[in-house]
């Protein structure tokens, strides 16, 4: 939250800050940038240029606000064609607002363009402009097809400043010239009346941007009239000014910025008890109710730049019951919000396989999450996008449209840079809010709720088998294979067939089989639908493409490279995440968590570590050996009963029975040779998977694998997260390797961490054969907010 500051205002005007029911809504609106708040995305990649069968190596920042995001805990990833074919679709748990992975391009990909998005959940409810996007040229066998020659066509759009102009007032139009694909077109012209009166004329100033001020004629449409680098004459029509209207202006002045609002002469009682309000992440930054006297046309106010943290800042006015009339954002400079540490070279050697080592000079108090590529310089995409951490959250995640050159914005401290980002705001769209319900405290509604949780293991049972339900409850049983050793869930679920483990955690791919255990013939099955709340992978993704016309030269790569290298990625540990530290078992104990399920282990009973028993040899089933051993059971009549459950009439109600989870009856349990009982548990009281609760249960757990039974269960494949996995580096140290070394990225780390000893930052890595190059790159992100930024060159 921002603590208001204490403006100056002109001496010529009167802002009133307004009542305590203006502070109220002031409240309000905080409390809806809390609840719902706005969430953008950056993403570092190790590199800007790829073959085919390469490995994308990526960290994902999240932000919300001006922090990390606590609100979404898992983000997605996407990776399409040029087709909008969808390669891969990855979701990964965020950790502070970060996390990290990678991506292997296929060796069958036949194009030459790959895109990669990524998201929320919580970001598919704003608009898809919002969502974080990016695309890199892969080079493959395969050249790509010579570009048909374009005409290039220049369009030409005009922006009134706040949203419109009025007649009769200096109204200040920007104006944005652009090609078919998006980039910037340099243009001249004159401003003619219906008449064709020349009345002023303009030309682009930066990227194919300008502005200008016009004093509209009441009545008067008005042409632009201009050319392009082809010379030839076009049109285009002003937006049409308004008779009657307010007049939002924003500039930069020394230290701050000027609000100047204007009217009509005449017209000031009408707007009077107008809103001003001005934001940042949503936030109120300043409110105030307006009130023009002693005759005054005009407002004014400076709001200082160096009270707030870099970013946009959006300017409102708003009628009395707040809804909309005039809108202008503009962007703040805080030399503070970006962090730009030294990088120390302790050693340098861009020689074969020499070793290089680098140390981060970061001192700021507040932890931060850092990543780090080493790239060749010499094949790096000459045409890459220049978006880094910086330009991308603070400028181009925040606004719709394409921002040409991002990085010139934070290029310099200069007037000039500043005054081009101006432009900038002038001539692209923002994300806009809806301020007459949120001041009324209307609750919105979203078609994607936030994932506030991680993914745990969930799933719906649809197609319930009879039989199989309890007192209203289900059991099932399912076997993680691919654990070591195999991991056994039991879970119960209602009628609705849902079932959860916030316990678990799966990574990767997982195969899985499953079984109710209280189907007696253990042949149910039914259909289950895992991660429910996993959003699914689109079934194409919509074309966009940045383009820059005239031929593109990459760098020659060697293919062959992509075998040299490729060594076995290692999986991180474990496939199963489990929340709970395992205590010292004893041998019962141990048993026990190697057979029994969930539901078994959590019911209060006698553990028995039937092997142990030397006098287990003695009996011939185990009916006859139970007794004696488990307090207040006895056997009569060929019977198992507990004393507790015996009825007013005398007779006993047997105990219900189970064979390695599975219900059974007493005849089952008689032909089992007591020898091959590896592990049984006595449940005296209520146990959940017998019937009715049941009048004590018996489980018996046998030694050959539980999982060995005639009926052959298909095997379930559920995807879980992304997994992470290590980038590999070659030590040289240990010798050489005969193999040759084309490695384009030459180190990553998602995470850099601070040394245990020195509590300095390291980089170590070794060069490859040929490159003479290095380009560094960090950036990250520490827990106040801040934004960190590097990048070095090694030669």
């Amino acid at each position: 939250m921002f603590h208001r500051k204490s403006f100056a205002f002109a001496a010529v005007l009167l802002l009133i800050y307004g009542s305590l029911a203006a502070q109220k809504k002031d409240a309000v609106i905080n409390e809806y940038a809390v609840n719902y708040p706005n969430e953008r995305i950056y993403v570092h990649f190790d590199n800007s240029l790829y073959t085919t069968g390469d490995t994308v190596w990526y960290k994902v920042y999240a932000m919300a606000g001006f922090t990390p995001t606590s609100f979404s805990k898992n983000v997605y990833m996407d990776w399409s064609d040029l087709s909008g074919k969808v390669l891969a679709h990855q979701l990964l748990p965020l950790e502070n607002g970060t996390a990290a992975a990678q991506f292997v391009i296929p060796g069958t990909f036949t194009g030459n363009t790959l895109f990669a998005t990524a998201y929320t959940r919580w970001m598919l409810n704003a608009d898809s402009a919002f969502l974080f996007r990016r695309q890199f040229p892969v080079v493959t066998g395969t050249p790509p097809k010579p570009e048909e020659r374009q005409t290039i066509r220049t369009s030409l759009n005009f922006f009134p400043e706040g949203g419109y102009g009025v007649s009769g007032l200096s109204s200040r139009l920007a104006f944005k010239a652009t090609d078919q694909w998006g980039n910037p077109a340099e243009v001249r012209g004159v401003i003619k009346d219906e008449q064709g009166k020349i009345t002023d004329s303009f030309t682009t100033i930066h990227d194919g941007m300008g502005q200008f001020e016009i004093t509209a004629q009441p009545g008067t449409k008005y042409t632009a009239e201009w050319s392009a680098a082809d010379g030839r004459i076009q049109r285009t029509a002003l937006p049409i000014f308004r008779q009657n209207g307010i007049l939002l202006k924003v500039d930069n002045a020394p230290g701050s910025k000027k609000i100047r609002i204007t009217v009509p002469q005449g017209q000031q009682q009408a707007y009077n008890g107008h809103h001003l309000l001005v934001t940042m992440q949503q936030q109120v930054v300043y409110m105030a109710t307006l009130q023009f006297k002693n005759g005054s046309t005009f407002i004014e106010t400076n709001i200082p730049a160096g009270e707030f943290p870099s970013g946009i800042m959006v300017v409102s006015l708003l009628t009395a019951n707040w809804q909309p009339v005039a809108e202008r954002i503009t962007f703040m400079y805080d030399d503070s919000s970006v962090l730009h540490p030294g990088l120390k070279s302790i050693r340098k050697q861009t020689d074969a396989r020499g070793l290089n080592e680098l140390e981060l000079l970061y001192n700021d108090t507040f932890p931060a999450s850092i990543s780090v590529s080493v790239t060749d310089a010499a094949t790096a995409d000459s045409t890459a996008t220049d978006n880094n951490i910086v330009s991308s959250l603070l400028l181009s995640e925040e606004l719709k449209g394409r921002i040409y050159n991002p990085d010139y914005y934070f290029s310099d401290t200069t007037a000039e840079v500043r005054k081009n980002m101006d432009l900038v705001m002038l001539t692209n769209g923002w994300r806009n809010y809806n301020w007459q319900k949120i001041v009324q405290g209307i609750k919105p509604v979203f078609e994607y709720a936030p994932d506030t949780t991680y993914m745990v293991f969930s799933g719906q049972i649809r197609n319930v088998p009879p039989g199989v339900m309890r007192n209203g409850n289900g059991l099932v049983s399912f076997t993680f294979k691919d654990a070591k050793p195999v991991e056994r869930k039991d879970l119960l679920f209602k009628k609705d067939g849902f079932f959860t483990d916030s316990t678990l955690i799966l990574f990767d791919t997982a195969r899985i089989t499953y079984r109710f255990p209280t189907d007696k013939s253990g042949m149910a099955t039914s259909d289950i639908l895992f991660f429910r709340d996993r959003l699914p992978a689109p079934l194409t993704m919509a074309p966009w493409q940045q383009h820059t016309p005239g031929k593109k030269i990459l760098p020659r790569i060697e293919m062959q490279q992509n075998d040299n290298f490729r060594k076995d990625l290692t999986l991180l540990p474990n496939v199963i995440v489990k929340s709970r530290p395992q205590p010292q078992l004893s041998p019962a104990e141990q048993l026990e968590e190697k057979y029994a399920s969930d539901i078994a282990k959590s019911a209060n009973g006698y553990k028995y570590d039937v092997e142990a028993d030397p006098g287990i040899f003695g009996y011939t089933n185990i009916l006859e050996y139970l007794p004696g051993r488990v307090p207040g059971l006895t056997y009569a009549n060929g019977e198992l009963y507990f004393m507790r459950y015996t009825k007013i009439s005398g007779q006993p109600d047997p105990p219900a029975y189970f064979v390695n989870d599975i219900l059974t009856d007493k005849d089952g349990i008689k032909v089992i040779n007591p020898r091959q009982i590896a592990f049984m548990k006595v449940i005296p009281g209520y146990y959940v998977a017998a019937p009715n609760g049941g009048t004590g249960s018996i489980l018996i757990y046998t030694k050959k694998d539980y999982e060995n039974t005639s009926v052959k269960r298909a095997e379930l494949v559920v995807e879980g997260y992304t997994v992470t996995r290590e980038f590999y580096q070659p030590d040289y140290s240990k010798g050489s390797d005969p193999a040759p070394d084309n490695r384009r990225t030459l180190y990553w780390n998602p995470n850099l961490a601070r040394d245990a000893a020195s509590k300095a930052c390291k980089i170590a890595f070794y060069n490859n054969d040929h490159s003479r190059r290095l380009k560094v790159i960090i950036e990250g992100v520490n827990t106040d907010g801040k934004l960190i930024r590097v990048e070095k060159m090694i030669q």
